[in-house]
């Protein structure tokens, strides 16, 4: 993804148009950089439309919250039925993952006018022999964004809207996109 979407702005096909911050810049922090393909470097160095910034910035709640119609895009690993996202432990509390900066990104865009924060899964793990929706998440599991800041869930089948919703609807509009 890194790579597509530098190569995207180096194309001037993305660019943070809405962004009240800085606008017209791609900001990232500078520990991301070791993921990055050198060809991208290349269009990254010396380039005004790049802008590195310290994690504590770059991930500042209110910073994020301050871009209009912000989006963010988050992978998980499950989901229970009222909206807690867990995008860090499989099997209760075994620990597979850190957050990477997802609740400052996710709760940010959620905060922002006209932003969305959007979660990925898969609906199952193990090729199907384990659902990652479950009525409640195991004993152990860590809750990476609290179910009242949940907005959009999309799964292989469907689309899931939380925001908004009390425990009984989000539970139906889950079953209901991935049935």
């Amino acid at each position: 993804m890194i790579r597509r979407r530098s190569l995207l702005q180096a194309a001037g096909a993305l660019v943070a148009a809405s962004a009240l911050v800085r606008p017209a810049r791609a900001e990232s922090s500078g520990s991301v950089l070791r993921f990055v393909p050198h060809a991208d470097l290349a269009i990254i160095d010396d380039n005004p439309a790049f802008e590195l910034y310290d994690p504590e910035y770059v991930l500042d709640i209110g910073v994020i919250r301050s871009n209009h119609e912000q989006t963010s895009i988050n992978n998980a690993l499950s989901i229970d039925l009222t909206g807690q996202i867990n995008s860090e432990t499989v099997t209760g509390a075994r620990m597979i993952n850190g957050t990477g900066g997802q609740p400052e990104t996710h709760i940010g865009a959620f905060l922002s006018k006209g932003g969305r924060a959007i979660t990925l899964l898969q609906s199952t793990a193990l090729d199907g022999a384990v659902s990652r929706i479950v009525p409640q998440l195991e004993a152990g599991a860590l809750v990476t964004v609290p179910r009242y800041f949940a907005d959009t869930v999309i799964t292989e089948f469907g689309i899931a809207r939380l925001l908004g919703k009390n425990h009984r609807e989000r539970a139906a509009e889950q079953l209901q996109a991935n049935c």
